[in-house]
């Protein structure tokens, strides 16, 4: 009899407490039912246009219609908003099986849709200043690379022909899984020039720092009896390029020609300013 009176005074006082320690105080209001309604702001992300005159469409689909033409260059805000199913659509002969993706379009206060094969993601200096670079760097080799795809992961302006390169890159993964270009890369390729049907072996290397570029990246073209170097100088951990040259061998005018500071960092514009090729 002593036990049972014991033990439901003991389940009595449990009750009682458990009760009192739930409870909120008078006037006060029960937060412990009160879920956490703060939203969650997903980080900016911004793509960049790849190809000139892309259209963007108020529908995901060619059949959308057209809300205005975008040139190439053109950084648009990405809504965080894609299609669960992805296209297959040619762009400059090689084709991108890709989803769609929803942009801000704030000349026209309103948004739109981009074919994501024309599209890159637009890795920004607070991207890479708040993500943690993981240790070690890793290999990334390229066999029969497209243009389309080496401008996207080397942010280097390419000529818009279909070559295909192979090559190699370096990079490092920070905590978001994403890539960050860190080392050295090189990349070359193999074509027949139209107006003199000579074979020309084309060759790029250079160099990253955390998503940047560092020092020289060299453009070498070798034709049968003649070979050029373009160089493009880089400041350390800036995109900004302190000087460019070109150099000719071989040729019946040796040319050597060199700009400080010039007016852009591209190898169409210093081969253009020495009098030689551009590189179509």
């Amino acid at each position: 009899m002593y036990t049972n009176r014991f033990l439901a005074l003991s389940i009595l006082t449990v009750i009682f407490f458990g009760h009192c320690k739930q409870a909120s105080p008078p006037g006060e209001p029960d937060i412990s039912a009160v879920a956490d309604t703060t939203p969650v702001v997903p980080a900016k992300v911004e793509f960049k246009v790849l190809v000139d005159k892309l259209r963007l469409r108020d529908k995901p689909s060619l059949q959308g219609g057209i809300i205005d033409i975008i040139p190439e260059g053109t950084i648009l805000e990405y809504l965080h908003d894609s299609t669960d199913f992805e296209e297959t659509i040619t762009l400059r002969g090689t084709s991108f099986t890709k989803p769609w993706y929803k942009v801000a379009y704030p000349r026209l206060d309103t948004a739109g849709w981009l074919f994501g094969g024309a599209v890159s993601k637009v890795i920004t200096n607070q991207t890479v200043a708040n993500s943690v670079l993981k240790p070690g760097r890793l290999v990334h080799k390229l066999e029969n690379a497209d243009i389309m795809n080496l401008s996207q992961i080397l942010k280097i302006e390419l000529p818009r022909n279909n070559y295909l390169f192979s090559g190699f890159y370096e990079y490092r993964q920070n905590d978001q899984g994403g890539r960050i270009l860190d080392g050295s890369f090189r990349i070359a390729t193999e074509y027949i020039q139209d107006a003199t049907n000579e074979e020309i072996k084309m060759s790029l290397e250079g160099r990253y720092e955390g998503g940047k570029k560092d020092g020289a990246f060299v453009y070498k073209f070798e034709y049968p009896d003649a070979m050029y170097t373009t160089t493009i100088y880089y400041e350390k951990e800036s995109d900004h390029c302190l000087w460019g040259s070109v150099i000719g061998t071989g040729t019946d005018q040796p040319v050597s020609y060199r700009e400080e500071n010039p007016e852009s960092c591209t190898l169409n514009y210093l081969n253009a300013k020495a009098g030689i090729f551009t590189w179509e």
